[in-house]
């Protein structure tokens, strides 16, 4: 009889419930048993030892772990990898596993200590369609692939940036994060338009050549939440902020709404207008030809600030105060 995997968990709140959750399916069908997790002052499920602190429950039960998840902060991913797989233990990271491309290099330097790989987060590419689809690509079915486009549309209120310190945030205590709608929720999208173009066999990805974006934000924020890229194809995501369409809103909602910002930053026609960055309530209404990208209204003030151009000039972009931070970037 094949033995379940032993599997420690690194926190029980927020998104770490996700995982606790799949792992107790897991635990009724025999294949997984949880060992341990942490965080203060919480309980366990019974029998599971639960400490304070995953530096602790690593030195207790590191004879007794296959697999330690980390569903945790950006910024803490490197940390407590280099922490579990310098015990010989292999980590599932949470995506993404860092956003500074020196510290991937070291984690990756680091996975090399573990008896086996350790595994990130984009679990999407191993559903059976998306394999599929990628097999067809490779035969050669479509022909020769040209380029890819990606429009990844996801509203995000005032509250999904408010629910934790680090959304959003750019530095926090001089490491960097660089958390956004592009690094993070809709990274799986990204990685699955590079799974898909990537050649010569099944797991494979393309490789990243060149880099070009422009980046707005519509909340009170340090980073971006509206991302639109450029190049032989086009690279587009927008999450804004649709207080009528909740995160997991329905389909419909969510798609009125986000297109017509994408619409809007686009110079189409239409554009956004008043916005009050507390709210995050667009109205949407017909544009001025004279009148470029709508950025927002000041803290409380009755004025737009625009960006005005004349037609095919290229489009340019003005700060949006962060309100209540101090160390917002622009």
């Amino acid at each position: 009889m094949t033995q379940p995997i032993r599997i420690g968990i690194v926190g029980m709140g927020g998104f770490a419930g996700s995982h606790h959750n799949t792992v107790a399916r897991l635990e009724e069908r025999g294949i997984v048993r949880l060992v341990g997790t942490c965080d203060p002052g919480r309980f366990g499920p019974g029998g599971v030892r639960v400490f304070d602190d995953y530096r602790a429950m690593l030195d207790a039960c590191r004879g007794e772990l296959d697999y330690v998840v980390t569903p945790t902060p950006i910024q803490l991913h490197a940390e407590m990898h280099e922490a579990i797989t310098s015990l010989g233990i292999p980590a599932y990271v949470e995506k993404p596993p860092t956003l500074d491309h020196a510290e991937l290099d070291r984690m990756v330097a680091a996975d090399a200590r573990a008896r086996k790989s350790s595994l990130v987060g984009f679990n999407y590419i191993v559903e059976k369609s998306r394999l599929a689809l990628k097999e067809r690509l490779l035969s050669g079915e479509f022909g020769a692939i040209r380029g890819g486009t990606l429009s990844a549309l996801w509203p995000r209120p005032a509250s999904y940036f408010a629910r934790n310190g680090w959304s959003g945030r750019l530095i926090i205590s001089d490491q960097i994060v660089l958390d956004s709608c592009f690094g993070n929720a809709m990274s799986h999208f990204v990685h699955n338009m590079l799974f898909w173009a990537g050649a010569p066999g099944l797991h494979s990805w393309a490789e990243v050549a060149a880099v070009r974006a422009e980046l707005y934000r519509a909340h009170a924020i340090e980073g971006a939440d509206t991302f639109f890229g450029g190049g032989g194809g086009a690279v587009v995501a927008a999450e804004a902020p649709c207080p009528r369409a909740s995160h997991r809103g329905d389909d419909s909602g969510r798609r009125d709404h986000a297109n017509a910002r994408v619409a809007a930053l686009l110079g189409r026609q239409h554009e956004l207008g008043d916005r009050d960055l507390r709210e995050g309530d667009p109205q949407v209404r017909r544009r001025r030809p004279d009148r470029g990208l709508v950025e927002g209204r000041q803290d409380g003030a009755d004025r737009e600030r625009a960006v005005r151009r004349p037609r095919g000039e290229p489009r340019r972009v003005l700060p949006v105060p962060a309100r209540g931070n101090t160390e917002a970037r622009d």
